[in-house]
């Protein structure tokens, strides 16, 4: 069967609006899945050279207490990015009842696994030891 063209161009007409719209709509889902990201404070506190366990509990300690810039220092500048990106979502999180233990160590790399009942999960934390300084956080992750 052959549309006339009338109708043709009804169908064309039809497919385009749907193309736009279904941009229209990515667009719109792309930008509001990924929020503007917190600036990174140009001061941050310093952290303390601790072993690696106590490292990461001192992260999560900053996190439940919602102090961004601490929170932020215990992660190795390049890994900055991997900090929660909003404030709301940063503010929104907290760590109950956290037990963590050393997985392994090296003189420079360390990784720490912690589990949590609240929230159920946990999560594996890798870090960096400085020179002549603290441990800092390269990656976390569930696992």
């Amino acid at each position: 069967m052959t549309l006339s063209r009338p109708k043709r161009l009804w169908v064309a007409l039809a497919g385009l609006v749907v193309v736009v719209l279904g941009g229209a709509l990515w667009a719109w889902a792309a930008i509001a899945s990924n929020p503007v990201k917190e600036p990174v404070p140009k001061v941050l506190p310093e952290v303390k050279v601790e072993p690696p366990v106590q490292t990461v509990l001192d992260w999560m300690h900053a996190m439940n207490l919602h102090d961004y810039p601490l929170a932020l220092s215990h992660l190795a500048p390049a890994d900055r990015p991997l900090m929660f990106t909003t404030k709301s979502a940063f503010n929104s999180t907290s760590f109950d009842h956290i037990k963590c233990s050393l997985a392994r160590e090296t003189p420079i790399n360390s990784e720490v696994d912690c589990l949590f009942t609240e929230p159920p999960f946990g999560w594996s934390v890798d870090l960096t030891r400085q020179a002549d300084g603290p441990w800092l956080i390269t990656g976390y992750g569930q696992g």
